[in-house]
């Protein structure tokens, strides 16, 4: 490690003579067109800073002998560690820390009107690419100077090439809309002082292989694993609007998956993820232990139930079951994302979102408004998961009413617009496709004008089964979201009953009940929604008690637990809702048929 700092040092002595190399190549100075960055006197000291501004500010003129100069340059980076611990059966199954250096750079060309951005082949490089993986861990100056140009260098050519391939694509199409690629920011400067929250990993070690023993009880679920990890660190970001922003992070989660079979050779399968910024935003051991029992209870006893069959009629959401469900039919429809350019003779089938130009329409019940705050910490006392300052834009976001009395306001806005006069409120807080950032939701507070005690809710869904002469009523108490099953699992229940492709699937319904007219509830499995889409919210009776749920939104179809590099911290805030018409019907899965010879077996745990 010493002699690679050394040699990084000794090229780093020969590095104007390289630049200037470099520059009488590829390089001619342009007009200046870009903001000068300074330095706040909050950073002082900070060598990570200080090595960002000074490059941002070098680059900001690099224009290439054919090309198109640069008008946006926008610097992000992440240092800090990680640690994750598995455990199966009370075994230990893996453990690893890991130091985390993430840099990333984004180059825009031409003009805010119209950039490299937005096309079907933005982001494709073609070329030598700089192994970002190389940063380097300690803070030295030069050597990040150094790799902070390589990658400057990169991203500006991959912007010059996908700009050159975009404009020759526009020649041969005609576009519907016109309207800019990307829209002005502000010049945000916000140092934060601190470091993050620190997490202690032999308690965790403890309470994980504790956890995982639970799932000694259970034989008949066939695998099971506990896992704690975390991450923290310090997150920047320099633009060339003159934006820089430094601000600790911390993220610790403890995730329980679980799987066994039904009776038909069908995976049973649940997951649950507790969340926290510390250690003190967790439930104690002994709250762990009977949530991880619970869920083993319900695998157990959904294996044991009756099959589902056909229902079209009134479905209480109960408990979480209320925001999961809000989550995915509000608060991943609240962005639209913007169509991009393809290329000629490729047309892009690009489906047309439930909610999309329907603003000022009334979408859900009259008696529901919707609001995201970022700005909120806490709720009854529990501290929310999705408090943010700042989003991946550089852009404060501010308390924002997305519904008001079942009528869509606004919805999330990015600084890339998916319609003519639209500006960013400062909800891009996911990496979107195509160059361009996706919104997503903070703090989603679902709230009812008039509801009704909790205990009152099961009567009124009794009321409406008489009422519509069904034999029964239908109750969830909790979703598969995020999901716990893996790949192959999501992929048969999605094919074999997503039948709308233009509409935001619905995860599946896990703890699903019947209730009688005389109050008797049964247990049933393996019963998915049709069609479920944000309509079925028009007629609806809300319940006095918000729940809060907390998730790590990804992007990904139902989400699934432990996906995605980058994650947006999420909280929906929802009471129980009762709908007076939701249709399930009956998965329709192809299973294995078992094995004719039973399996040795195994000696009995002690």
């Amino acid at each position: 490690m010493i002699r690679l700092r050394r040699f990084s040092r000794r090229r780093a002595m020969f590095r104007p003579l390289l630049l200037t190399a470099a520059a009488a190549l590829l390089f001619r100075a342009a007009p200046l067109a870009l903001a000068q960055v300074a330095l706040p006197p909050a950073a002082k000291g900070d060598e990570n800073l200080r090595a960002m501004v000074h490059e941002i500010n070098r680059s900001r003129d690099l224009r290439m002998m054919v090309g198109t100069p640069l008008y946006y340059l926008n610097y992000n980076f992440a240092r800090g560690d990680g640690f994750l611990v598995g455990y199966s059966l009370g075994a230990l199954i893996n453990r690893g820390e890991s130091r985390l250096r993430l840099p990333q750079v984004k180059a825009r060309v031409g003009s805010f009107e119209s950039d490299d951005t937005n096309f079907l082949l933005s982001g494709i490089y073609q070329g030598t690419r700089f192994d970002a993986q190389n940063f380097p861990i300690e803070p030295d100056y030069p050597l990040m100077r150094r790799d902070w140009w390589l990658l400057t260098d990169m991203a500006y050519k991959g912007s010059v090439q996908a700009f050159n391939y975009k404009k020759a694509s526009m020649q041969n199409l005609r576009q519907e809309q016109e309207f800019p690629d990307f829209t002005p920011g502000p010049a945000t400067v916000m140092v934060m002082p601190g470091e993050p929250a620190n997490f202690d990993k032999s308690r965790w070690e403890r309470v994980g292989r504790s956890l995982s023993e639970i799932f000694l009880r259970y034989p008949t679920i066939l695998d099971s694993q506990v896992q704690f990890g975390y991450s923290r660190g310090v997150e920047y970001q320099v633009n060339s609007e003159g934006a820089v922003v430094r601000r600790p992070f911390s993220i610790g989660f403890l995730r329980v998956i679980a799987k066994g079979k039904s009776d038909r050779g069908a995976e049973i399968w649940d997951g649950a993820e507790f969340l926290g910024f510390k250690e003190s935003n967790f439930p104690s051991d002994a709250a762990l232990h009977e949530a991880v029992t619970k869920l083993a209870d319900g695998i157990v006893a959904r294996q044991a139930a009756p099959q589902g069959e056909s229902y079209m009629g009134p479905v209480l959401f109960e408990g979480v079951a209320a925001p999961q469900l809000t989550a995915q039919l509000i608060g991943r429809q609240l962005w639209i994302p913007r169509k991009p350019v393809t290329v000629p003779n490729r047309p892009l089938n690009w489906p047309r979102l439930e909610l999309e130009g329907r603003i000022g329409t009334r979408i859900i019940s009259e008696n529901l408004t919707v609001r995201d705050d970022p700005t909120a910490t806490s709720f009854q006392g529990k501290p929310l998961l999705g408090t943010t300052l700042i989003d991946l834009e550089a852009v404060r976001p501010e308390p924002l009413t997305v519904i008001k009395d079942g009528r869509l306001e606004t919805m999330f806005r990015t600084r890339t617009p998916s319609v003519p006069g639209e500006v960013s409120n400062g909800r891009a807080r996911l990496h979107g496709l195509f160059g361009a950032e996706r919104g997503a939701a903070s703090n989603l507070f679902v709230e009812a004008r008039e509801s009704v005690p909790e205990k009152q809710l099961r009567d009124k869904l009794l009321e409406m089964v008489k009422a519509a002469n069904k034999p029964y009523g239908i109750i969830v108490r909790k979703l598969d979201f995020p999901s716990g099953g893996d790949q192959n699992s999501l992929r048969v229940i999605f094919s074999g009953n997503a039948t709308n492709t233009g509409k935001i699937p619905v995860s599946l319904p896990l703890m699903v009940y019947r209730i009688y007219p005389d109050g008797r509830e049964e247990l049933i499995r393996d019963v998915n929604f049709r069609e479920l889409e944000i309509r079925a919210l028009r007629d609806i009776v809300a319940g006095d008690t918000p729940y809060v749920f907390d998730f790590l939104e990804n992007g990904a179809t139902f989400a699934p637990i432990g996906v995605g590099t980058y994650v947006a911290e999420t909280s929906v805030i929802c009471p129980s809702l009762l709908l007076e018409e939701v249709e399930l019907e009956p998965i329709r899965v192809e299973t294995r048929t078992e094995p004719l010879v039973a399996p040795p077996a195994l000696p009995a745990v002690k």
